[in-house]
């Protein structure tokens, strides 16, 4: 009899359960959450299971009319526009504040849409699943995309990193495998664990001196990567994330610590079967602080390492460094100066590979024939 009045209870709940709705009101086409009696605040949602998807191109409303009352629409709930595969365009009013998880995800028609600065609030996964999504224009202002953001929206073929960013959170672009190119803004602190997963199209990398960490696979599985730049004045202490394959290291000018720091966790340099050319711009001596097995014998004997030649002799006898069979030194692209001083100007500007520039940048230039470190 216990057994018998279980079930009869499970039953009743469920059915309670499928009764209750998703959504307070309906009206303007859109299912809507009342959020606050006091404010008149009110959410985009999703409809119950049997109502009908969002489809079209679609006008959120800033406001709405419900029983005498006018509610400003601020929120885009969690799930609102999940699945709704026949979705091609969303306006979104100055009026919303957030958007909440999975609010786009797997809006497979879905090509392109705009997020007014007035959002602030973002959950993770928004557009995750949005696979012919090729154009979004995030605000400036926005410090975080955040974790799953646009995983698996492989038509992106542009990050869109507002200059305002200073974290990329987990696996944010994650198998957005069109993703040729990343513009970091100076601001990017962060780069969380496996962020650029298996974005097979990407082919090279700059990294932003003011990125301090990578999380582990940050950019493994990147098949077609061939070059990583560490910028000027770079504070990394590791290199890049777990089973990061690729064929060029360019180490900047200037580089901001003394040593580098072979790996993420347990990663070496040796996993990269690809690695076949180092290059160390900055005149500091570069202590490497992992071990001699971070590199395996053929990456010592076939690797070309190109070091400032004013420090080859330290490279020379530093640990690591100098099992290199290929260690080599690099004067200065420019051979000699030779100033005439009647003529000599201030604005006179050169790199190192002697060529005109309009204005000092950041390392070493060649200002009126003179070296210059510029910070």
């Amino acid at each position: 009899m216990n057994n018998v009045k279980l079930i009869l209870l499970s039953l009743l709940l469920a059915t309670i359960g499928l009764n209750a709705s998703a959504y307070d009101f309906q009206a303007d086409g859109f299912f809507f959450k009342i959020l606050s009696l006091d404010d008149l605040t009110c959410s985009v949602t999703k409809g119950n299971i049997n109502d009908a998807k969002y489809s079209g191109d679609v006008v959120i409303p800033s406001s709405v009319d419900y029983k005498g009352h006018t509610l400003k629409v601020v929120a885009i709930d969690e799930n609102a526009f999940y699945q709704c595969k026949d979705l091609t365009g969303v306006t979104i009013p100055e009026s919303v504040t957030s958007i909440g998880n999975s609010a786009f995800s797997t809006c497979t028609s879905l090509t392109e849409i705009t997020i007014p600065a007035t959002v602030k609030s973002f959950g993770s996964s928004v557009f995750s699943g949005s696979k012919n999504l090729g154009t979004v224009n995030l605000p400036e202002g926005m410090t975080t995309i955040t974790k799953h953001m646009f995983s698996t929206c492989t038509s992106l073929a542009k990050a869109p990193l507002p200059s305002t960013i200073t974290k990329i959170d987990d696996y944010a672009f994650s198998f957005c495998e069109n993703i040729d190119a990343i513009a970091f803004s100076n601001k990017v602190k962060t780069i969380g664990q496996g962020a650029f997963y298996s974005c097979t199209g990407l082919k090279s990398l700059s990294l932003p001196a003011t990125l301090h960490t990578i999380g582990a696979f940050g950019f493994t599985a990147c098949s077609a990567l061939d070059s990583v730049t560490v910028g000027n004045n770079s504070q990394l202490s590791y290199l890049l994330g777990e089973s990061v394959k690729f064929q060029k290291l360019t180490i900047g000018n200037d580089f901001a610590n003394d040593s580098i720091i072979s790996s993420v966790n347990t990663s070496k340099m040796a996993d990269n079967n690809k690695l076949a050319q180092i290059t160390v711009n900055s005149e500091k001596k570069l202590e490497w602080q992992g071990a001699e097995s971070d590199f395996s014998k053929t990456q010592y004997t076939d690797l070309k390492v190109t070091v400032p030649a004013v420090n080859l002799d330290w490279y020379k006898n530093a640990s690591v460094w100098k099992k290199f069979w290929g260690l080599n030194g690099m004067a200065s692209g420019i051979k000699g100066v030779t100033v005439d001083h009647s003529t000599a100007r201030a604005d006179a500007i050169y790199d190192l590979q002697g060529h005109k520039l309009n204005a000092p940048l950041p390392g070493i230039n060649i200002i009126n024939g003179r070296k210059v470190i510029v910070k």
